[in-house]
């Protein structure tokens, strides 16, 4: 079975000049049009996901919460941000690994609030693509999937269709503590 290493990327949006746009970089070693991530080093994936949009990009990314129902107000435990999507990708050897592996990535989901702003030097050429910007681009066919079924959303409804997934939670009889 082939090694598998976690990594991170973010569907980055923007409204740009009064329309939705996505930020892709072009990547150096596979060429094309990608979503900014990487691998996961020592860290959570949202952390490496925020970690590789800032230093692909440039730009600062404001997860959003994935659709589905929210977890309780009294949880005792602490939350982590969780992706939008975990998917499982063979690929090439790279810089990690000199033979095929597996990336498992966690797929987020971002708006960069201040979309024209970098708060660091890139290190990818960057750009905010529209959806009719798409077809002429060398993005991979899972990132047009994803991409266009975002941006409908987005179109028809702005960012709040993006969380208004979220189911609130019932409020719930306080629990009986465990016997001691």
């Amino acid at each position: 079975m082939p090694a598998v290493h976690m990594t991170a990327s973010v569907y980055l949006f923007a409204e740009v000049e009064h329309e939705w746009r996505i930020g892709l970089i072009e990547h150096p070693r596979l060429g094309g049009c990608m979503i900014p991530g990487g691998h996961v080093e020592d860290e959570m994936p949202s952390d490496a996901a925020v970690r590789e949009t800032i230093e692909e990009t440039g730009r600062t990314p404001r997860l959003l919460p994935p659709p589905g129902i929210a977890i309780p107000e009294r949880y005792p435990h602490p939350l982590v941000n969780s992706p939008w999507w975990i998917v499982r990708m063979p690929v090439k050897p790279d810089r990690y690994l000199p033979t095929q592996h597996i990336h498992e990535d966690h797929q987020y989901v971002a708006i960069a609030d201040h979309p024209d702003q970098e708060t660091h030097v890139a290190e990818h050429p960057f750009q905010w693509a529209t959806v009719g910007d798409l077809p002429k681009l060398s993005v991979p066919a899972g990132t047009l999937v994803v991409a266009h079924t975002l941006f409908d959303l987005l179109q028809a409804q702005g960012v709040d269709a993006l969380t208004r997934h979220r189911a609130p939670v019932p409020r719930l009889p306080t629990p009986h503590p465990w016997p001691a």
